[in-house]
This record gives structure tokens, sequence and C-alpha cells, in this order.
């Protein structure tokens, strides 16, 4: 009996193997995250399969990247019960990662617009010398 339980411990996986791998997929160039995703598409439906197949299609430069269908993915395994800590754990640190990207991105727009803005009130001054 202890060594069933053991053994299945052992095959599961823990939040610093689900950061490790997403590591390693952020680290890849291209051709290294689209090995990944070949790999992590094949590998089943658990959870933890799941969560690899949603860290890599929120990453771009491989042919499985979608973001939106990631974001899904994800927001499914933060809230699924019972699932195993590590995995909503680590579902979870990726969408707020995604989220506060996605604002970083906004902010950047919107201080674009505004340095527009300005570049163009400071030509019309200028063209009033």
């Amino acid at each position: 009996m202890l060594l069933g339980g053991c053994a299945t411990w052992s095959q599961h996986l823990t939040a610093v193997d689900h950061l490790g791998f997403l590591t390693q997929a952020l680290g890849a160039d291209p051709g290294g995250r689209e090995a990944l995703w070949r790999s992590a598409a094949g590998g089943g439906g658990s959870d933890d399969a799941q969560l690899r197949i949603a860290l890599l299609q929120s990453l771009p430069n491989h042919s499985g990247y979608d973001a939106a269908a990631a974001r899904l993915r994800l927001d499914a395994l933060a809230s699924k019960n019972p699932a195993s800590i590590e995995v909503t754990s680590v579902a979870r640190l990726r969408l707020a990662e995604m989220s506060e990207t996605a604002e970083c991105r906004a902010e950047v727009t919107e201080l674009k617009q505004r340095l527009a803005r300005v570049v163009d009130i400071e030509r019309r001054l200028n063209k009033g010398k």
C-alpha cells in the first residue's frame, strides 16, 4: 500500500515542475517553442497536460499561439474543482501575468497617443513662429 502511494506521488507534477516548463518555453526560440507545442499537443487530457498546452498557447512564435484560447483554458484550470493546487496556482499566476501584460500594452498605447498629441501641438506652435 505504501509503495502504491509513493508511485502515485512521484508521478505528480509540482508547481516547480510547471514553472520550470514555463521558464523553458519562455527561453526557447521559435523552433524550440514549436517543438514544445508539438510535444504538448499530444500529451493527453490530464490537468497537467492541459496546463502545459495553455501555457504554450499563451506564448507567441509557434503555430499553437492563441492567447484567447489560452485564457479560456487557464480560466477553466484556475477555477476547476477538484484540481491540484499546483495546476490551479500556476494557471492563476499565468492569468495574472497575462493581465498585467495587457494592461502595460494598453498604457503604452495611451502614452503613444498622448505623445502624438503633444508633438502635434508643438508643430502647430512652431508654425506660428
